[in-house]
């Protein structure tokens, strides 16, 4: 009589997610390395990449289970943090998320009146301004010349 087990494997799906406003700055890498660890004190690497902002991959066929039974927990780790960016792993540190605050950039908008201080009196009293970025999005904003004296710096536009 012979008997016969096959051991049990799983699959272990791994995420990378980039929180850059699709790399806006330019900071991303091409590719980074991970490792992927296991309670029986197995690790294996590695390098993802992608065009998009979720990076992933998954590692098949590993063993589930070591030493009589034990079943193995699997953590991943990024082998080098990228400069700029700070690291977040979620509970069960499979996904990783890479956050980088986009640089942004105050802009004063200033009114300046050719009209002899309003001789005709045909002067508004508010004026409707809209700041369009190159990014195509648009910020408006309500000069007066009672309260902001014609300007008004805009609110952390980002920067492109």
């Amino acid at each position: 009589m012979t008997n016969t087990h096959t051991p049990g494997t799983v699959d272990v799906p791994v995420t990378k997610v980039w929180d850059d406003n699709s790399d806006q700055d330019g900071l991303r890498p091409d590719d980074l390395a991970i490792t992927l660890s296991g309670t029986d004190g197995s690790s294996r690497q590695q390098v993802l990449s992608g065009s998009g902002d979720t990076w992933s991959h998954t590692f098949t066929g590993l063993p589930k289970y070591y030493n009589g039974g034990i079943e193995i927990v699997y953590t991943m780790a990024e082998d080098e943090v990228p400069e700029g960016y700070t690291e977040a792993y979620s509970d069960d540190h499979l996904t990783v998320t890479n956050t980088h605050t986009p640089e942004t950039v105050d802009i004063e908008v200033k009114k300046v009146w050719a009209d002899r201080n309003d001789e005709d009196g045909v002067r508004p009293e508010t004026l409707d301004v809209i700041l369009t970025g190159s990014d195509g999005i648009a910020h408006s904003a309500t000069l007066t010349g009672l309260t902001n004296t014609w300007t008004h710096t805009s609110l952390s536009l980002i920067h492109i």
